[in-house]
């Protein structure tokens, strides 16, 4: 297309906002329906010879939890009445989808009144058991904190903020969830861990031990994730750290000590928790995933000097490598002792670590947890 032809055809699209916006900024998101087609998610920016635009094409309907095989704990976290679910994760890795499926499921299993605050709305929902209101920044509100105010005015029982993208949006949200309902949002953060602390470090300091409080009782979930190409590059796969706010994860939160949330998760996992770069790690064992494609995503990408996940991607020797590393760092802050660790290191082959290094590390935890010792 000629840049005349771009905008001839753009243009009728965008609502004045976005044409405001793309004239200040030189770059616009914005979204548009056709019926018997889908919704398009469209990109509108200048380059060297002019506008330009990127389509992505939505389905009608959006997709369920099974189909995006997501854990089930993401169904448990739907059945709250109350609290905040969070999805994060970069641009492009899913998030609008992975909310738009937890909707849905709310959508078919329960009543109520569904309200959806987005910018731009990218899947219709249609009322089923529940009653569905969509809104839409520029069209339907001006903005994500004045649109929260004004919904809670509207009798919801389930919450959709499109994005958490500044302080007021997030004040707002949590005290929605803190007043009895089920917020669900997005935020853009690299790992669940970290995403607490951008939601306390989002507030002035002098207000912090007041969000860590209220964030204690409200968080339910939270799931961070990036798509990875598999290893014969037919489609992608999603990885996800998953924290659920345990009664040991929310005393982390109030007490301030966030930096132990990722300990948590790892002994986690019959509350169904998980840490993103071991997922990552043994798709790469079983060969499902490309070691050069994992490198560039995992959270702990040190230098080729210390340990973590990255280093152990380059070395190639997974499962020993990520096992002794998962037990030093629960030896380092006192979350298992030394026969634990001993009952971790096993025999001098590490044939059982090399095996299952999951079940390894959860059978030393179980031995610690049956001498009556608390882990987490």
């Amino acid at each position: 297309f000629k840049p005349e032809e771009v905008k001839n055809l753009i243009y009728p699209v965008l609502n004045s906002r976005q044409r405001e916006e793309f004239e200040r900024e030189k770059s616009v998101d914005f979204s548009f329906q056709s019926s018997d087609v889908g919704i398009f998610r469209a990109h509108l920016f200048h380059q060297r010879h002019g506008m330009a635009f990127v389509l992505r094409l939505l389905p009608l309907e959006p997709p369920t939890l099974d189909d995006l095989a997501m854990p089930g704990v993401l169904k448990k976290a739907c059945s709250y009445f109350n609290g905040l679910i969070l999805i994060t994760g970069p641009t492009g890795s899913g998030k609008s989808t992975t909310l738009a499926a937890m909707l849905d499921f709310i959508n078919e299993n329960q009543k109520g009144h569904i309200v959806t605050v987005e910018d731009p709305i990218e899947f219709i929902h249609k009322s089923k058991k529940s009653l569905v209101n969509q809104r839409s920044l520029g069209h339907d509100f001006t903005s994500f904190s004045t649109a929260l105010r004004a919904v809670m005015r509207e009798d919801p029982d389930v919450i959709m903020v499109g994005e958490m993208r500044d302080q007021d949006t997030i004040k707002a949200a949590i005290h929605a969830a803190e007043t009895g309902h089920l917020v669900l949002s997005t935020l853009h953060t690299s790992s669940a861990a970290k995403t607490v602390d951008r939601i306390i470090n989002s507030v002035p300091s002098g207000e912090q031990a007041e969000i860590r409080t209220v964030l204690a009782e409200t968080l339910r979930l939270v799931v961070s994730q990036k798509l990875v190409v598999v290893s014969d590059r037919s489609k992608l796969r999603c990885f996800q750290d998953i924290l659920v706010n345990s009664e040991a994860v929310a005393n982390l939160i109030r007490e301030g000590k966030t930096f132990q949330i990722e300990n948590s998760m790892l002994v986690g996992k019959r509350e169904g928790m998980q840490v993103m770069d071991i997922e990552i790690a043994k798709a790469v064992e079983k060969g499902e995933i490309r070691a050069s494609d994992a490198f560039e995503i995992v959270n702990d990408r040190p230098s080729s000097s210390s340990g973590g996940v990255g280093s152990q991607l380059e070395r190639n020797g997974l499962s020993h490598d990520l096992a002794y590393d998962v037990r030093e760092k629960l030896l380092k802050d006192k979350m298992i002792g030394t026969n634990e660790k001993n009952a971790l290191r096993g025999p001098s082959t590490h044939s059982e670590l090399d095996k299952d290094p999951d079940e390894a590390i959860e059978n030393a935890l179980n031995l610690k947890v049956s001498r009556g010792n608390k882990v987490g």
